[in-house]
């Protein structure tokens, strides 16, 4: 129903004014890709940049882990799907439970309070069971002020670099 409502939308919008309906196509595809491109080098910089891998001997408290651990069917693992590849892998299984079902008990959590004595000495534990590996990833700290200021640029730019195309486009059409 929706895919048809838009359809007719946009055939009475050519219909109507074929070049602002042109551009504005135009100026949406180009975004989408400029957004999907910034997101895949975010998603890349976070994993690669923002987290690191310790030994189960060198964690301290107040580390946060960047990866919740579950246990479900005496069987433990690690959590480190994003978010997008599990709506990806629901799409594909047809399984919402995927994305709104816990996976299991969770033993630890990605918390902002990090982990905590009992957290470590629970993965090492697991470790020595064999259960897990001696490796365990954390977030690194990142202040917010810089984060919020990159925001701000990408999104007055990301407006301005629309306004632009659909100014040149205007021109070209």
């Amino acid at each position: 129903m929706k895919a048809v409502l838009v359809s007719l939308v946009v055939v009475a919008s050519l219909f109507y004014s074929f070049n602002v309906t042109i551009i504005s196509i135009i100026v949406l595809f180009i975004s989408l890709t400029v957004v999907r491109i910034i997101r895949q080098l975010l998603t890349s910089v976070s994993k690669k940049a923002l987290q690191d891998e310790y030994p189960l001997e060198e964690l301290s408290e107040g580390m946060i882990p960047a990866h919740n651990v579950y246990k479900r069917d005496d069987e433990v693992y690690v959590d480190d799907k994003s978010f997008i590849s599990k709506i990806k892998e629901a799409f594909k299984t047809r399984d919402l439970n995927i994305i709104t079902a816990p996976p299991g008990k969770r033993l630890v959590g990605t918390l902002a309070a990090g982990l905590t004595s009992d957290d470590i000495k629970l993965l090492k534990k697991l470790r020595d069971e064999g259960k897990i590996s001696d490796k365990f990833r954390v977030k690194k700290g990142v202040p917010f002020a810089p984060s919020i200021f990159i925001g701000l640029l990408i999104s007055l730019f990301i407006g301005d670099i629309a306004f632009m195309l659909q100014i040149i486009l205007s021109w070209i059409i």
